[in-house]
């Protein structure tokens, strides 16, 4: 039982006299112990001066006696008969039992002595007792059996307070060696009150083990301490105390006090504090604490901080850090200015919740040296706006894709003059960050990962965004087919005529810039093999020179097109060459190469190309990366990696093992090595990054396949890491050039550019492919999330869907004068024109979902029957929304059917993927260019469901494992898990989730797909199908930007539902309603939105902000819109802010009629 005050009795002083009484009456006192819920040392304590003995009969003295004879061990005799054992031990005293131990048994206990085994653990095997085996070993000495190192780690764990017996088992000694060596340090260092409350509780009658335990002392000290305090009085009792309290309250002097009561001034003082609310035991700091502490306000922490944290007085602090200056230990800081503060250690003192910028800030400052008096300036703008306006604070929270920050050039940038100077400055500081923390590597370049972002834009000197300096990742898939066939001009070397011209000439006089060509023999020339590409150059005052062409770089290249692999990846991987199995022309076969009999001994599968087993006697060929990032650092040899289940695919510009098989026939013929390489002599040039000496060792050693013979000296070893760069930028200039060639512009007429003209770089470099392929394949192909990450070996699905990236859509071909006509125009006109259209108008006008048009309508136009069609928001149904078969006609149209086609013979098709009404991949559906709009509104919904569905599997999955973790932790500790249903409940709703976000992902990439097919028809579409937008020029611009804004984004969510009610709104109306009211709140108004009903929150909600968009501009509402969402997300007033009369914003003019929402008396009242 644990109290502040240490010395007051736990007993009263009633039982006390009954424990005695009943122990003097002859009741045994572990009885007595028990019944009074006592310590049976405490009992023993109060009754030590009485003396009770049991007659106990002759015969059973006798039988005691004759059972020790016999050899029993007398605790043993004493169980069985009841006797204590010190009554046993007494009658026996006289009883010497000696065994006679035969001479070998001795020798082998003192060979077990001399060889260093400890005494007792000789007693425990031999079963003799210890006193036997010190008999029989009393003159071995074993001197040597700790080494100084040891003795002098027991003498410093001693001094530093652990216990004698604790450092003897720790280190293996007995605790008499320990005692023997540290029996001069005395850890006498309790403090005075513990020592006194410790020895007298003891003679109080409480137990001593219970004592100690509570003070966190050993019981041993209570034998040491005991005589300090033999003068010391016993505690007075209950109403003894209570006098002393009233004296001390009286204002009695405490002197006075201890000498009428013959107590302790130091007790007394103790009593006072506890009656004052303080701690019993006034602390003691050491000498080590009080440097500490001093040395932390040194370093620049507050003293208030430091004293806070050590549990002390700030005066007592502050008197620390004086008594060490006056004596010279320490020099008194002196605080420097913000401006030569480099170290910006100012931060963690005045804007402590931002103190984890600090070190970034001070990285990037000491590596910029013009400018630094603006920067300075921009850095201290930039720490107080985290500091006071941003909820997330941390790096990692704030540059968080999913954070929602206010705007940093409005709130400080925006009154100022440059103001566009402060902004660009910390839009370059956090671009740094980014880089540097939250980046994905690949062979050396990093690029920014999906999940961060720079939440700042840079803007020109008008505060005008600048859109100039945004970064193209991902490149149009298209561009890649286009690519690949620019490379493989046909099915061997020899075709690649491009290849082999773009860094250099056939014929050169003068200097060679062509890398990828090396000087050969005549002999090495192979004129039959037409992937054997060689050339006689001309010099100038020097013979001609034989040259053969390597393919190396470019068949990397052209890989980097085909598969989403890092550029890393490919340029380390092996070809196999040594394998126990060969591929060959999409089989393998047994390797019988020289290579592979070097080494016989040891089953080898490393190359690229693996045979998989799927089942017993079935193999599928599959690509195999021997790397895999951070997934190796665990790992060596043959465990690292990646398996990559790509297809073969018929055309070779598609087919990497195509491709890859060539390769290794190459080097095989022209580039032969006779072992295996290992990891430990490639230079860091040629590997993934530089590595120490145990990482690569746990590297598997290989046979490289993108090994260069253009360097002699490095024949054998992987292509370097810039190589690749250079010949995609020469094949990315060369592409442009094409695309200008054939007239190739973006739809306004500009030219398209692939070089930045500023200094001829790529906005599309190499190591951005492997994005550009997952996202092609995702939402243009259609690949499940879940397989996808399989294939490019991402370890979470989560990422997987955070990496791709469908982009911007570009919508700035929608017409802004939206009119309630059109769009009333827009279903009679579609309907006339599928009845009536021919063929080619209908195909250059109308996107249908099935892949033949002509198998949801009739070709013929006089078959067509409009009445059965059913008109979407978003497009036409041809099934009439029926969603289950009638009558069990399976051929019937609807949802049933409205899948792929299953079975050729018998035109039988499966159900829509994801259930009946998901009309996005359903193919009766299809969709005309006045659909646009609505269809666009249906892809932001469902994006705003995808990414509340990934929220939900990103929080569950931590929760799985956090429980997993906790389960481990109980496996290993062999205690139960008690949280296994919680466990199973959350993978439950985590793969509901995810089901939910596979299913989501494939529907927004069926709408977003046809989104672009719609974009793409609209140039040639006629006049009547003219793309018009639906709803107020508010909404229509709403719906067509990308926001970071939550609420801009509810915003839009909601309009679309109000203008299109099919669509589902989910939590985003009362999630809107909870950002309003808080918003009213911050203005000093009242909630009034969620005490709406649904439906009034939807409509009143949206004309609200409406209302605040156009009283914040009149001219451009959507402008209005931002600064308004701008303001909220920032948490300031909108009337303080913006200047806005809520009244006036509150009279809300809808369709017509007045509608006013006026609060006053806590109530709320709405009319309209």
């Amino acid at each position: 039982m644990k109290r502040n005050n240490l010395y007051t009795p736990p007993y009263s002083d009633e039982t006390r006299r009954e424990a005695i009484s009943r122990v003097a009456s002859g009741e045994p006192k572990r009885s007595v112990s028990i019944s009074l819920n006592l310590a049976k040392h405490t009992v023993g304590i109060w009754t030590s001066d009485i003396r009770r003995h049991v007659n106990v009969s002759e015969e059973l003295k006798q039988k005691a006696i004759d059972l020790i004879k016999s050899g029993e061990p007398k605790k043993k005799v004493s169980l069985k008969l009841g006797i204590s054992r010190s009554t046993i031990t007494r009658w026996t005293s006289d009883i010497v039992l000696k065994t006679n131990y035969s001479a070998e048994t001795v020798n082998k206990a003192r060979e077990r002595a001399k060889s260093g085994v400890s005494k007792k653990q000789i007693a425990r095997e031999f079963g003799v007792s210890l006193g036997t085996i010190k008999n029989w070993t009393s003159d071995i000495k074993i001197a040597n059996r700790f080494n100084e190192d040891e003795k002098n780690l027991a003498k410093r764990l001693t001094e530093e307070g652990n216990a004698k017996g604790t450092v003897a088992k720790e280190l293996g000694m007995s605790k008499s060696t320990v005692e023997r060596l540290a029996g001069h340090i005395n850890n006498n260092s309790h403090d005075i009150t513990i020592r006194r409350a410790l020895v007298l509780r003891v003679r109080n009658g409480e137990s001593l083990a219970a004592v100690a335990r509570e003070l966190n002392v050993s019981s041993n000290c209570y034998y040491r301490w005991e005589a300090q305090f033999n003068d010391v009085q016993d505690i007075p009792s209950e109403a003894s105390i209570e006098e002393i309290h009233r004296l001390i309250e009286g204002g009695i002097a405490l002197k006075d006090i201890a000498s009428q009561h013959k107590i302790s001034l130091q007790q007394l003082r103790v009593w006072k504090r506890i009656r004052e609310g303080k701690e019993a035991v006034i602390r003691q700091f050491s000498e080590e604490e009080r440097s500490a502490a001093v040395y932390r306000i040194i370093a620049g922490e507050k003293i208030a901080t430091v004293a806070k944290d050590v549990g002390a007085e700030t005066t007592t602090v502050r008197l620390w850090l004086r008594q060490a200056v006056e004596s010279g230990v320490v020099i008194k800081p002196v605080t420097l200015s913000k401006s030569d503060d480099y170290e910006f250690s100012w931060i963690e003192k005045d804007y402590p919740s931002a103190k984890e910028w600090r070190e970034y800030i001070a990285n990037w400052f000491a590596r910029e040296s013009r400018g630094v008096g603006s920067k300075l300036t921009a850095l201290k703008k930039f720490v107080r706006f985290v500091h006071e306006n941003c909820t997330m604070k941390s790096p990692s929270e704030f540059l968080s894709r999913k954070t929602q920050n206010p705007d940093f050039f409005e709130l400080f940038c925006s009154e100022i003059k440059d103001g566009f100077k402060v902004n660009n400055i910390i839009y370059n500081f956090l671009n740094s960050v980014l880089l540097e923390n939250y980046s994905d590597e690949d062979d050396g370049h990093w690029t920014v990962t999906p999940l961060f972002k720079n939440p700042l834009q840079l803007r020109s000197s008008d505060n005008s965004t600048d859109l100039s300096e945004s970064v193209r990742e991902v490149l149009p898939y298209s561009y890649i087919l286009e690519l690949r066939k620019m490379l493989a001009e046909g099915p061997d070397f020899c075709d690649w005529q491009f290849a082999q011209n773009a860094l250099g000439f056939e014929t050169i006089k003068g200097r060679n810039c062509a890398k990828d060509w090396f000087p050969v023999t005549p002999e090495q020339i192979d004129r039959n093999d037409p992937d054997c590409v060689w050339r006689l150059r001309e010099r100038n005052s020097k013979s001609p020179v034989l040259e053969m062409w390597s393919p190396v770089r470019w068949v990397l290249a052209l890989t980097k097109l085909q598969v989403p692999a890092r550029t890393g990846q490919l340029r380390m991987s092996d070809s196999g060459e040594s394998d126990d199995w060969r591929y060959e022309n999409g089989k393998f076969v047994p390797n019988t190469s020289a290579l592979a009999k070097k080494y016989p001994k040891k089953t080898w599968q490393m190359g690229i190309f693996r045979r998989k087993k799927v089942k017993e006697d079935d193999y599928v060929s599959i690509l195999y990366f021997n790397t895999n990032k951070t997934h190796d650092s665990q790992k060596s040899g043959s465990d690292k990696g990646q398996e990559c289940p790509w297809p073969q695919l018929e055309s070779y510009t598609e087919n990497p093992y195509y491709w890859l098989e060539k390769l290794r026939n190459w080097q095989e013929k022209y580039n032969p090595v006779n072992e295996r390489t290992p990891w430990t002599k490639i230079p860091a040039s040629r590997s993934i990054g530089p590595k120490s000496q145990k990482q690569a060792m746990s590297y598997a050693p290989s046979c490289f396949l993108f090994r260069t013979p253009e360097t002699p000296k490095h024949a054998h070893l992987p292509i370097g890491s810039g190589v690749l760069d250079v010949a995609w930028q020469r094949l990315m200039k060369a592409f442009e050039e094409k695309l200008e060639n054939e007239e190739s512009k973006h739809p306004d007429g500009s030219k398209i550019l692939l070089l930045n003209p500023k200094n001829q770089r790529t906005f599309f470099p190499p190591h951005g492919l492997r994005v550009s392929l997952i996202t092609s394949m995702v939402i243009d192909g259609e690949m499940p999330p879940e397989l996808m990450m399989k294939i490019v070996g991402h370890s979470r699905l989560i990422m997987t869907l955070y990496y791709t990236k469908p982009g911007a859509i570009h919508l700035q071909n929608l017409l802004f004068e939206a009119n309630k006509r059109a769009e009333e125009k827009k279903e009679a006109s579609t309907i006339r024109f599928l009845k009536d259209g021919q063929i080619r108008d209908v195909e250059k006008n109308i996107v249908f979902n099935a892949a033949s048009w002509a198998s949801v309508i009739s070709e013929d136009p006089t078959m067509r029957n409009p009445v059965g069609w059913q008109m979407l928001h978003d497009g036409i149904c041809f099934a009439g929304g029926n969603t289950s078969m009638l009558d069990g006609d399976s051929k019937l149209p609807g949802c049933h059917n409205g899948g792929a086609l299953i079975s050729e013979a018998r035109k039988e098709y499966g159900p829509v993927p994801g259930g009946p009404r998901n009309c996005g991949r359903c193919r009766w559906k299809a969709t005309g260019l006045y659909h646009l709009p609505a269809l666009i509104a249906t892809v932001n919904n469902q994006l705003y469901h995808l990414h509340s569905a990934q929220e939900i599997a990103v929080a569950k999955s931590f929760v799985i494992s956090d429980l997993k973790k906790e389960r481990a932790a109980c496996d290993n500790s062999n205690t139960p898990f008690l949280h296994a249903k919680m466990l199973k409940d959350a993978e439950r709703l985590y793969d509901n989730k995810m089901v939910k976000i596979s299913d989501l992902s494939l529907n927004v990439a069926a709408n977003v797909k046809i989104v672009d097919r719609l974009i793409a028809l609209s140039e040639n579409s006629p006049k009547e199908f003219a793309l018009v937008t639906a709803g107020d020029n508010y909404t229509a611009r709403s719906v067509m930007e990308d926001t970071n804004s939550e609420l801009l984004q509810l915003a839009g969510i909601c309009s679309d539902v109000e203008i299109y009610p099919d669509l589902d709104p989910g939590t985003a109306v009362f999630r809107r309603s909870q950002l309003l009211d808080a918003a009213l709140e911050n203005s000093g108004r009242p909630p009034i939105f969620l005490r709406m009903e649904e439906k009034q929150q939807l409509r009143w909600g949206n004309a609200f902000m409406a209302q605040l968009s156009k009283l914040t501009n009149s001219m451009d509402a959507v402008a209005g819109l931002r600064k308004v969402v701008s303001v909220i997300d920032s948490g300031q007033s909108l009337s303080e802010v913006l200047g806005i009369e809520l009244d006036s914003a509150l009279q809300i003019s809808q369709n017509g009629s007045q509608i006013t929402i006026r609060s006053f008396d806590g109530k709320n009242h709405y009319a309209s």
